[in-house]
């Protein structure tokens, strides 16, 4: 499963980089696809299965639209003050840097959580933060190094590539890897969710 999504994903970002208008849908089709699988991982988890899932299947848009708008609900609700003060709050304020830095932990503390309950519930409503802070409350080490693992992850995806190609140079093997190491966290991120 994850030598396929790795490849899947690898053509995918080689389509987007290429085309302007159809590399922005191919984007949108690939974030749905993996938050979609995200998903399934959380709830194939949620009931005990050891097994790791099947890729999704899609029959038809809303399929994969409702998982995207799903993730992007939930990053703009657990982002929200961040980008709310990065916009609003006046560049020479004294209070704005640190300010921004706790917008950034609090959502940072508050997404995965967050997309955990909106995947349970299959629904935004489940942003409400009396279900959140104390789901997190509850076992805050355990947590704590979720969100590690998590933010590793988006590292992983970002730096990833850039750092392999520095102690790889063959050309397509530290996208490959990069590629393969976000998925496979991804999937242990989601396992431990």
């Amino acid at each position: 499963l994850l030598a396929a999504g790795t490849i899947f994903y690898v053509v995918l970002g080689f389509v987007a980089a290429r085309a302007a208008i159809v590399g922005l849908a191919v984007m949108f089709f690939g974030t749905g696809y993996l938050v979609s699988y995200y998903q399934r991982i959380l709830l194939t988890s949620a009931t005990g299965e050891a097994k790791m899932p099947d890729w999704p299947d899609f029959t038809n848009l809303g399929d994969f639209v409702s998982p995207v708008l799903q993730f992007i609900g939930t990053a703009l609700f657990a982002f929200g003050p961040f980008i709310a003060l990065n916009s609003l709050a006046p560049p020479d304020a004294a209070w704005r840097l640190g300010a921004i830095v706790a917008a950034i932990i609090f959502g940072g503390l508050y997404f995965p959580m967050a997309f955990l309950a909106v995947t349970m519930a299959d629904s935004l409503s489940a942003l409400n933060p009396l279900i959140i802070l104390p789901a997190i409350l509850k076992i805050p080490a355990a947590y704590l190094l979720l969100v590690f693992l998590t933010v590793a992850i988006v590292g992983a995806g970002s730096f990833g590539e850039l750092l392999l190609a520095r102690w790889l140079p063959v050309p397509i093997l530290p996208r490959l890897m990069s590629e393969f190491l976000t998925l496979y966290l991804g999937a242990v991120a989601m396992r431990l969710l």
